[in-house]
């Protein structure tokens, strides 16, 4: 029945303002945020399994990596994702590239630092960007004077021509809705670059990822049980993660397109770069094969 009136007051609006005017219109919007106020708060709640409000503050969209990237919970979800292992793989990486120090380099999306700072290590200058302002907050605590971190969007140019090697890893790609922006990511890494300068780019096995598809699973860590549901809906990856806190349940959603290796290849292309090696895990010992490798690892320069 409240449905039924719900929908009422959504049909006279023209009606209202071709009889009356608009000051009766302006009169008749104030009902109309009363009844949806009394029908979600009458309705909504007893008939969800989790806070409605916390989903709807949440909900997924467009540029759902700026909240999800701020919040400590996403680095407790990957919190295996450990300093031992960026330093294994950095480590491979410029034994691989033979990169002679001190070389300038820049390592976008570099989250709270742990491959950057790990690189300035071996002698070498790097930046670290990243569009998270709570992770660059972490991050600046190693700073010194080789190693310097800044919040920064890669669909920009962070500095023209200046970069011996810029690295993009852990899946730091991919997040955004369409391919133009894409390309401006990726033109814009091919622009920081020297004309002799390389690219590596650490993503996803989109076709691993189809076929090993974990529907649902449930992670508990520390004071907080993580519920992941996985679903994959055209060309996209969806992660939708819920958990509980001090502020009641929340919910956010990763989305990441499963970009395979041939649209890579036209990406790169169309920025002015080529594909020079391909790997397929963090050892570098194994190309990359889409039935086998873990990782699609992608070694690029300018054409």
């Amino acid at each position: 029945m409240f449905l039924e009136q719900f929908d009422f007051w959504w049909k006279i609006p023209k009606m209202v303002i071709d009889y009356f005017g608009c000051k009766s219109l302006i009169f008749l919007l104030t009902l109309q945020q009363k009844q949806i106020k009394k029908f979600t708060n009458t309705y909504l709640p007893s008939k969800l399994d989790y806070n409605f409000m916390s989903v709807l503050n949440n909900a997924p969209n467009k540029e759902w990596y700026k909240s999800w990237f701020n919040t400590p919970y996403y680095h407790l979800l990957y919190h295996n994702r450990n300093w031992a292992e960026a330093q294994n793989f950095v480590d491979a990486l410029l034994l691989f590239l033979n990169l002679p120090a001190p070389a300038r380099v820049l390592d976008v999306a570099c989250g709270r630092g742990r491959h950057a700072h790990r690189i300035s290590e071996h002698g070498h200058y790097v930046w670290g960007t990243d569009l998270s302002e709570a992770n660059i907050e972490y991050a600046k605590q190693f700073e010194d004077e080789r190693l310097k971190f800044a919040q920064h969007d890669m669909r920009q140019v962070f500095k023209s021509k200046h970069f011996d090697l810029l690295t993009n890893l852990f899946t730091s790609f991919g997040y955004f809705d369409n391919d133009a922006d894409n390309l401006a990511a990726i033109s814009a890494f091919a622009a920081n670059l020297k004309p002799d300068g390389r690219l590596i780019m650490d993503f996803l096995n989109a076709q691993k990822v189809r076929e090993n598809l974990i529907a649902e699973e449930f992670n508990q860590f520390e004071n907080a049980t993580f519920r992941i549901k996985r679903r994959i809906d055209a060309h996209f990856v969806f992660k939708d993660i819920e958990f509980e806190d001090e502020k009641g349940k929340q919910f956010f959603s990763e989305r990441v397109r499963l970009l395979e290796l041939a649209d890579f290849e036209i990406l790169f292309e169309r920025a002015g770069l080529h594909i020079l090696h391909t790997f397929g895990d963090y050892s570098l010992r194994h190309p990359y094969s889409p039935e086998k490798a873990e990782r699609l690892i992608l070694v690029a320069g300018n054409l």
